[in-house]
């Protein structure tokens, strides 16, 4: 008799302890995936971070002043028509405002942030376990 609940508690303890570590290997995963996501969303702070305080002050202060000083010396300096001098000012106003969108649209991209912490994969990984697990990313 003795040996029969042995052997009963053995099993028993047994199957709770296959349990536990099926239950261990959903745990890493879930604990996985938040780890991701975490990473993810620190990323994108860091990138609005920069965006909004630092790179985006500098870059302002520097393209004003690029923009004034260049301007007086032209209007002031060059000998042409008031209205060549208007021309050329509004032609580079243009100039300087496209080049520098082009240059904020490039550098701020989440793409290139992605790509900078190597975090594309990460994407790829966390939307094939979505598409696999028929669950919208926004849900993990």
């Amino acid at each position: 008799m003795k040996d029969k609940i042995m052997t009963f508690l053995f099993l028993l303890l047994t199957n709770v302890a296959q349990k536990i570590t099926i239950n261990r290997g959903a745990y890493r995963e879930i604990a996985h995936l938040k780890l991701k996501l975490l990473y993810l969303r620190a990323i994108k702070a860091c990138r609005l971070l920069c965006i909004s305080y630092f790179v985006t002050g500098i870059c302002l202060v520097l393209l004003f002043s690029s923009l004034v000083l260049f301007h007086a010396t032209f209007f002031l300096y060059a000998p042409y028509s008031m209205e060549t001098k208007m021309w050329v000012g509004f032609v580079f106003a243009a100039a300087y405002l496209l080049v520098a969108v082009k240059a904020f649209l490039y550098v701020f991209t989440e793409g290139k942030w992605l790509n900078i912490f190597y975090a594309q994969n990460i994407f790829k990984e966390l939307d094939a376990e979505a598409y696999s697990q028929k669950v919208s990313p926004k849900q993990i």
